[in-house]
């Protein structure tokens, strides 16, 4: 028990370390924070949500469904969260070898990294239930403070099942890297389609939600049948004991068992991955010379590609852009009448471009690859200083490559919203204007971000990707960039056109950039040599 306590410690350290840094508290007070508004952030989208399920569900005398209902939430963002960070956890630690060579079992191993990731869940999960439970007692709810007091069981219960599926999705795309060619490729391909999978469900519950008085029994049957697990959660959160002992048993149990079959394979498979090496057939022939920078971005398309974890970390908004694009061509109408129905107007598809441009620039904000892509350079970046380069280039190539995968794409999608929703061809050369200017600070920012808040010495790319201190700055500084320029529109400059605001906003975002290439080729490349 000593041993596994301390494997546990060890794996919980190694997670904060990926956050904070070692022996820096600069970086921890810094990650302290982020952990802080990310909490925050949490817990605020949740007691949101539950308070506007809340009005509806009490106005048709179904307040009792709302535990229920924000159950599903709350695993689906746990399991969606953490669900491309289980394989890297498990698999992915530089000490391996060591600790597979200490006198602790194989399921003492597992079952220690595995509850690492339901930490992760847990902290999710309850950041949804508790601001639930608060809601459904200031609602009415009958249960009264104690749902508050019995949402912390819950959470902790709950938070293994989206734990288990993670590590199971985590355990057959490893097996899938240890055997297949372009593994990668085929994760990628598999992770989309459970993803748009995902989005097209939550569309349909969305549906659900709307008509909630009118499937009340149905909804109240599924809890209670298919959807049993969110049923049990929603009764154990008001005070119904059975199901709260059954709760226990139907997760704790399963968890407990899978992991003990997991582990009889989990030697072998992570000898297997280290192991694996991939066999070339070697034949002469002619070589082809490429500038210095068409190498750096190969190699930069290469490692992107290759990496599930950092293709969609990085890249989901354009996912969610191209979705959101291809519906407007398909299902115009419906969009518009939605918006209507929401701000009680008479919406026509000209006055949709606001909503269109917003949408675009929030999604295009999150793409930044370049604000990881030194740390996932790792104890190899020697090679690239190595290089006979100088360090701007090397740093322009990361922020270039940020932009071609982000503003192409976008570019694509606002031409099919343009198609779709007729705006002007002004209006679409400002959206394209605004949205390059916005990429282009994004990939440069991203740059400087992790030339400040390196990680060179993760265990894996996980740690780097989803768990440090630069990825988190560059994804939701870029958010909040996009949407600190929609917030001045809306406060001080709505009588103003959108496509002039649009080319504003662009100028300023190039004069933005001009300072940031400034930075990065005096002292940004001064911090890379002393890296």
């Amino acid at each position: 028990m000593k041993a596994f306590l301390a494997l546990v410690r060890l794996s919980l350290l190694e997670m904060f370390n990926a956050i904070a840094g070692r022996g820096s508290r600069k970086q921890a007070v810094s990650a302290g924070l982020a952990l802080t508004i990310l909490t925050l952030l949490c817990l605020m989208l949740s007691f949101t949500y539950s308070a506007s399920l809340s009005v509806g569900l009490k106005a048709v005398g179904a307040l009792d469904l709302l535990p229920g209902l924000m159950s599903v939430l709350a695993l689906l963002m746990a399991f969606l969260l953490t669900v491309f960070a289980a394989g890297g956890m498990l698999f992915g630690g530089k000490d391996n070898d060591i600790i597979l060579a200490l006198p602790v079992s194989d399921y003492a191993v597992l079952l220690s990294r595995m509850l690492a990731v339901y930490l992760e869940n847990l902290l999710i999960a309850g950041f949804v239930l508790l601001p639930m439970a608060a809601v459904y007692v200031y609602s009415g709810g009958p249960a009264g403070a104690a749902a508050v007091l019995l949402a912390v069981p819950v959470s902790l219960l709950g938070s293994l099942p989206p734990t288990l599926l993670g590590v199971l999705v985590g355990f057959a795309v490893t097996w899938l890297s240890a055997r297949v060619r372009h593994s990668a490729l085929f994760a990628s391909a598999g992770y989309l389609v459970f993803l748009l999978l995902i989005l097209v469900g939550s569309f349909q519950m969305g549906n659900l939600f709307e008509n909630v008085g009118n499937f009340r029994q149905d909804i109240d049957a599924a809890l209670h049948g298919p959807l049993f697990l969110f049923g049990l959660m929603g009764d154990a959160c008001v005070g119904n004991f059975p199901a709260m002992l059954l709760l226990a048993l139907v997760c704790v149990l399963p968890f407990l068992a899978v992991t003990a079959l997991l582990c009889r394979s989990y030697r072998r498979l992570l000898s297997r991955m280290h192991g694996h090496a991939n066999r070339g057939n070697f034949r002469m022939a002619q070589q082809r010379g490429q500038t210095p920078v068409s190498a750096l971005l190969k190699k930069e398309a290469a490692r992107y590609f290759g990496s599930t974890i950092y293709l969609f970390n990085t890249g989901f908004g354009l996912v969610l852009l191209a979705v959101g694009a291809v519906a407007a061509c398909l299902r115009r109408n419906d969009l518009i009448t939605l918006m209507a129905q929401e701000t009680g107007l008479a919406i026509t598809p000209a006055d949709c471009y606001g909503v269109a441009a917003a949408a675009v620039c929030l999604m295009l904000a999150t793409v930044s690859t370049s604000c990881v892509s030194i740390s996932m350079e790792g104890r190899s970046l020697w090679l690239l200083k190595s290089l006979p380069l100088p360090g701007r280039t090397i740093l322009y190539a990361k922020a270039w490559f940020n932009m071609l995968v982000g503003w192409p794409i976008t570019a694509v999608c606002t031409l099919l919203l343009w198609w779709a929703f007729g705006f002007t061809a002004l209006q679409e050369v400002a959206l394209l204007f605004a949205s390059a200017g916005l990429s282009a600070t994004v990939s440069l920012g991203g740059v400087a971000v992790n030339l400040i808040f390196p990680k060179l010495d993760a265990p894996n790319d996980t740690m780097v990707v989803k768990q440090s201190m630069a990825a988190f700055i560059g994804i939701f500084g870029g958010m909040a960039l996009a949407g600190v320029g929609i917030l001045l529109y809306i406060s001080v400059a709505a009588s103003m056109p959108v496509e002039l605001y649009l080319f504003l906003c662009g100028i300023a975002l190039a004069v933005l950039c001009l300072l940031l290439v400034r930075w990065l080729a005096t002292a940004g490349e001064r911090r890379f040599a002393a890296l």
